[in-house]
């Protein structure tokens, strides 16, 4: 899973559903509903995520010890629910992972709660919302250095580009991209890229090599939703070849979203 090899891993992990019944550690059944909830929601199986995270849920809000998993388990329905488009529902999922990061101290889970109220703002295309979110994930250092804190200043840069707020988003454009190169992570830094080229320095090799980047690594998702973007970035334009060549594109990634599911065993 940590490899993004999301078929693969469910299909491990099914077979280890088999030996479950097996183990009487609740805390360790939780602990497996919640990976296997993980897994499925980035193949955009969301009931099934839904499900495990439900079951996950169930299990660690009963010991104060684990309350950095109900948080978790919480932010997994609450993300299912806003690919699903109820925002309301998952407004509530995230506020009550805030208030529990909060109220027991846990800084890493509160970044993160921060981060996903950040992307329900972003995908409402509230820009200032989404940014002052993001924002306060940043501000915490627990989170801010952590491999999620990479995506906050992804995710602040894209809305700091998005809202016309050019010079401070070449800024965080810039920590994004040293922060990316020095870890290695090919996903951001091509997400960088992109969100860089498209709304400050335009380049159609760049962009086409940022998007090719995403697809060898399989993230059809990520594909999905950025063609989406750039097809619609152009429609404004009036620019009609490319309008519909990305939105092929993005046609084109959620077909191999949904080839992806017939790999399940």
């Amino acid at each position: 899973m940590s490899k993004k090899k999301y078929i693969e891993a469910i299909n491990y992990y099914k077979l280890a559903e088999d030996k479950l019944v097996k183990i009487e550690d609740e805390i360790e059944k939780a602990e497996f509903y919640y990976h296997l909830a993980i897994s499925y929601y980035h193949i955009d199986q969301h009931f099934f995520s839904l499900a495990y995270a439900e079951k996950a849920l169930t299990v660690f809000r009963e010991y104060d010890d684990y309350a950095h998993r109900t948080v978790s388990s919480e932010m997994i329905l609450g993300a299912n629910k806003l690919d699903l488009f109820r925002y309301e529902a998952a407004y509530k999922h995230y506020e009550h992972a805030l208030h529990i990061s909060k109220t027991k101290g846990i800084s890493n889970s509160e970044g993160k709660a921060y981060h996903n109220l950040g992307i329900l703002y972003k995908r409402r295309n509230m820009l200032s919302e989404a940014e002052d979110c993001f924002r306060n994930a940043l501000l915490i250092d627990e989170y801010a250095n952590t491999y999620n804190g990479l995506k906050a200043i992804y995710n602040l840069t894209h809305v700091l580009y998005k809202s016309g707020h050019i010079e401070e988003a070449r800024e965080w454009f810039k920590k994004g991209v040293n922060r990316a190169e020095k870890e290695g992570d090919k996903e951001y830094l091509a997400k960088f890229t992109l969100v860089n080229t498209l709304y400050d320095e335009y380049n159609e090799s760049v962009l086409a090599d940022s998007l090719d980047t995403l697809e060898q690594m399989g993230l059809w998702n990520d594909v999905a939703v950025l063609t989406l973007e750039v097809g619609c970035y152009f429609k404004k334009s009036d620019d009609i070849k490319n309008t519909a060549k990305f939105l092929e594109k993005c046609i084109h990634a959620r077909d191999q979203i949904l080839k992806m599911t017939e790999e399940l065993k």
